[in-house]
């Protein structure tokens, strides 16, 4: 199975080398999940990052092409 081989594979990653994201957050509030992102990886996340990333996310508002539902 895909997960397992994922999982087996991840294990062997030196710690501190896999930052999770759940998606709902990133949805919710991606400029903090992105800066916390950038703390993680020991960058800062400047006035000038956060401003260019609002004007990706005003250019690619959630849901502009419908909305859609998944469900597992």
């Amino acid at each position: 199975m895909a997960l397992e081989g994922f999982i087996n594979a991840r294990k062997k990653l030196p710690s501190g080398s896999v930052y999770d994201v759940k998606f709902s957050d990133l949805v919710r509030d991606p400029i903090a999940v992105v800066r916390e992102l950038y703390g993680q990886l020991g960058y800062d996340f400047t006035a000038e990052a956060e401003d260019r990333l609002r004007t990706f996310l005003s250019k690619h508002p959630n849901g502009r092409y419908g909305n859609h539902s998944y469900a597992m």
